[in-house]
């Protein structure tokens, strides 16, 4: 259904009272944290919410706009931040056992990584032109954080058994450099989603039944 974009703020309420309490901060940065805090939500422009998992469908050119203020609070406050990218890998494969078995993977994979992500995280979307894939947002991560994360989800989803199958997924994360803007948010993203089809193909060599570049 085609509706009008109110998303909650990407920087949660709790973390910004907490930052607002620092009597360091300067008045300039109070106020635009300030701002933030009290806009509970931002309208964006028309997309389309995905019926199987609740979560939006993110093109390129909505990007932007969703990393527009997660961008402002992280260098107002050197708070940092890291971007993620997530594949169902073998999605294919679920589909030829029925595509209520192919959507219930997708379902699986949303709720594994909520339930594996912090409640100031965020599942931000899925990606509109890839029914397999996910954006995250991992707050109060540098790389070296995000990389042990990244180690952690990937492990818990190796012992995460779903159809007699380990529910594994493809993940890419990489840190946004502080000063570069919506350009160096974007370039993250493009970074981690090199890094994971890096993974994807990892996985393919430990999990060949997945390839479906591979003959049967």
């Amino acid at each position: 259904m085609k509706l009008k974009r109110h998303i909650e703020e990407l920087t949660t309420p709790e973390l910004i009272e907490d930052l607002l309490k620092d009597p360091n901060i300067s008045p300039e940065s109070r106020i635009r944290l300030e701002a933030v805090l009290h806009s509970s939500r931002v309208d964006q422009e028309l997309i389309y919410k995905d019926d199987l998992t609740g979560l939006y469908k993110i093109g390129k050119n909505d990007l932007p706009g969703l990393l527009k203020d997660e961008i402002l609070f992280s260098e107002e406050t050197g708070y940092p931040f890291t971007v993620g990218m997530v594949d169902k890998t073998g999605l294919w494969w679920y589909n030829g056992h029925g595509h209520d078995v192919g959507d219930q993977s997708i379902i699986e994979t949303v709720n594994f990584l909520q339930r594996n992500l912090r409640s100031y995280d965020s599942v931000l979307g899925r990606r509109a032109d890839a029914a397999d894939e996910f954006y995250l947002i991992i707050r109060g991560m540098d790389q070296k954080d995000a990389e042990a994360k990244r180690q952690r989800l990937i492990t818990e989803s190796e012992n995460t058994i779903f159809y007699n199958q380990p529910l594994l997924m493809a993940i890419g994360l990489e840190s946004f450099q502080l000063g570069t803007g919506v350009e160096g948010a974007l370039e993250a993203v493009k970074i981690a989603d090199k890094k994971l089809n890096e993974h994807k193909i990892e996985i393919y060599k430990k999990h060949p039944q997945f390839d479906k570049t591979k003959p049967r």
